[in-house]
C-alpha cells in the first residue's frame, strides 16, 4: 500500500480499517500504529497524533434453557453388548439380550489335524471386572440361538423383527446357561481383571465350520461371504433378574489337536501332540451387532421429565435438548465491539446433577454437544466432534459439571450468517457417547490417547439431571478503542 502526503505531516494506517466490520486476527496486530514521513529531514511541528487502547470485555450475563427429549434407535458401530434385566426403584426396569455377526479369521492352519472328532468351539464373553448394574451374585441365564438370515440393520429395532431372525425351536443351548458377575470365593478368578462366560457350542456347528473351511476356504476371505455361511447368533435372557453386564468382547476359540514331531536333546525325533486353541471368530466394529434394549423409566425420573427437567438417562432413554443464547451473544456483540474487535473465546459449562440410588448409577463420563438436526447424520457418518457443529465433554468429579470450552468457531461461522440465524442453529442435543481412543505410545517417547471415533453410547445405566438454569457461559472479545 501506498501513501502519499505532504512533508512535515505523519498519518495513522489505522484509518485504513476504520469501515471495516471485525477483524479475526491477533491482538498485537490490532494495536500496530504506523507513522509515515515523505522526508528525512522534517520536523515534528504541526504533527497529529493518534492513540488508541485496548479492552477486553467478558460477557457471562446470558441464560441457556432445556428439557428432555427421547433418544432416538441409532445403531451402534462398536463391540459392546449388554445382556441381563434389572428393575431398580430410582432408575426403571431395563432388559437387554442382543444379536450378532461375527468376523472371521481368513486362515487355519489344520496341517497335522489329530483326531477331527476331538474339536470343540466355545463362545467366550468378556466382561470388565465391576462392569456391571445390580447383584454381582444372582444366578441369571441365557439361551443361544443360530441366527436364520444376515443382519439387517434398518430392520432392527423392533420385537417382530427381531423374532424373524431365530427359530425357538432351534436353540444351541437347551439348558439354560446360568452365570453370575461374581469370582465366586476364587482367589485366582478374583486376580484378574475380567470375567469370563464360557459355553460350549454345538458339535454339529463344528464339523460344519470345519468341512465349510475345507471344501470351500474363499467363504472365510470376506465378512460378506462368512456371513452368508453363518449369519450370526442371538443371546436371550431367558432365567432371573438383578443384573445388566456389559459384554466389552466376545469371540469364539476353537480347539483342536495336532500331532507334529520334534528333535529331543540327544538328536532323536519323536512324535507329538499339540493341543491348539485359537481364537476363529470376533466380534468387531466391522459387522453387525444389535442390542435389543427395553428401557421403562421409573415414575420419580418420568415426573421430571414431564416436568421439563433436562435429563441424561442411558441406554435407551432421554437426551437434553438446549436452546444456546446464540441470538443475545450475537447481539451483545454487533452492539458493543465496535469496528476493531477479536472474539477470544466461548465456553459453556453445565452443572450436574447425580441422582441418589442404590446400585451407585453416575452421570455418563462422556458426552457429545451437537446440533440437533445433525445428529443423526454424526453417528451414520461416524464423524468426529469438529468444534463448529459438534463438541466433547467430560464429566468432572470434582466440579460436578460437563464443560464445552471450544465454541469459539460456532460462534464465528454463526456471526457470518448474521441475518440468516434460525432456531436450528442454536438448538443442541446433549447425548452420552462410547469413545474409540488409540494409544500413540511408542517405544520411542511417551504417547497419548487419539480419539478415533465417538458413538452412541451402549454401556451400563448411566443417569443424571443438568441444571442448565444455572450454566455458565463465558464470552469473551478484545476491542480496540481510538482516542484521536
Amino acid at each position: 500500500m501506498t501513501l502519499k502526503c505532504r512533508s512535515g505531516m505523519s498519518i495513522s494506517i489505522l484509518n485504513y480499517y476504520r469501515k471495516m466490520k471485525f477483524l479475526n486476527v491477533s491482538i498485537g496486530c490490532l494495536l500496530l500504529t504506523a507513522f509515515v514521513s515523505c522526508d528525512d529531514d522534517v520536523t515534528t511541528v504541526g504533527n497529529s497524533l493518534v492513540t488508541d487502547s485496548s479492552e477486553i470485555r467478558v460477557e457471562t450475563d446470558f441464560t441457556l434453557t432445556g428439557g428432555s427429549v427421547k433418544n432416538e434407535e441409532i445403531q451402534s458401530r462398536n463391540t459392546n453388548q449388554l445382556l441381563g434385566r434389572f428393575d431398580i426403584d430410582e432408575f426403571g426396569a431395563l432388559s437387554s439380550d442382543f444379536l450378532t455377526q461375527f468376523l472371521s479369521v481368513n486362515t487355519i492352519d489344520f496341517s497335522g489335524l489329530y483326531q477331527p472328532e476331538t474339536m470343540k468351539m466355545r463362545l467366550l464373553m468378556f466382561m470388565r471386572s465391576g462392569d456391571f448394574t445390580g447383584d454381582s451374585i444372582v444366578p441369571m441365564g441365557f439361551k443361544i440361538y443360530p441366527l436364520i438370515g444376515k443382519l439387517k440393520p434398518n430392520e432392527l429395532g423392533e420385537v417382530e423383527n427381531i423374532a424373524s431372525y431365530y427359530d425357538e425351536n432351534n436353540c444351541w443351548s437347551p439348558q439354560t446357561e446360568v452365570y453370575s458377575a461374581n469370582a465366586m470365593h476364587s482367589d485366582s478368578l478374583s486376580a484378574l481383571s475380567y470375567r469370563t462366560i464360557d459355553v460350549t457350542l454345538p458339535q454339529e456347528f463344528t464339523e460344519k465350520f470345519y468341512n465349510e473351511y475345507t471344501n470351500s476356504p474363499t467363504t472365510f476371505q470376506s465378512p460378506a461371504s462368512f456371513s452368508e455361511f453363518f449369519p450370526g447368533i442371538y443371546v436371550k435372557n431367558s432365567y432371573g433378574s438383578g443384573r445388566v453386564i456389559n459384554i466389552s468382547e466376545s469371540r469364539v476359540v476353537l480347539s483342536y489337536k495336532r500331532k507334529t514331531t520334534y528333535t529331543n536333546r540327544v538328536g532323536e525325533v519323536r512324535d507329538t501332540i499339540l493341543n491348539i486353541n485359537n481364537a476363529v471368530m470376533g466380534v468387531t466394529p466391522e459387522v453387525i451387532s444389535y442390542n435389543n434394549l427395553n428401557l421403562e423409566i421409573s415414575p420419580s425420573l418420568q415426573k421430571r421429565v414431564d416436568a421439563g427437567d433436562a435429563m441424561i438417562i442411558a441406554p435407551a432413554g432421554y437426551d437434553a435438548r438446549i436452546q444456546f443464547p446464540t441470538p443475545q451473544i450475537l447481539e451483545n456483540y454487533n452492539a458493543n465491539a465496535g469496528d476493531f474487535s477479536v472474539i477470544n473465546s466461548l465456553s459453556l459449562s453445565i452443572p450436574v446433577e447425580s441422582i441418589e440410588n442404590q446400585f451407585g448409577i453416575q452421570p455418563p463420563q462422556n458426552v457429545l454437544l451437537v446440533l440437533s438436526n445433525k445428529k443423526k447424520e454424526f453417528f451414520k457418518k461416524s464423524e468426529l466432534a469438529d468444534n463448529t457443529s459438534s463438541f466433547l465433554a467430560s464429566y468432572d468429579s470434582t466440579e460436578k459439571c460437563y464443560t464445552f470450552s471450544g465454541l469459539r468457531d460456532y460462534i464465528l461461522a454463526m456471526l457470518e450468517k448474521d441475518d440468516e440465524l434460525t432456531v436450528d442453529d442454536y438448538t443442541f442435543t446433549i447425548t452420552p457417547i462410547n469413545l474409540v481412543t488409540e494409544d500413540t505410545s511408542s517405544s520411542y517417547g511417551s504417547g497419548e490417547a487419539v480419539i478415533t471415533g465417538v458413538n452412541p453410547y451402549v454401556g451400563t445405566p448411566v443417569m443424571c439431571g443438568l441444571d442448565v438454569a444455572n450454566a455458565k457461559i463465558k464470552f469473551i472479545y478484545s476491542k480496540q478503542v481510538i482516542n484521536n
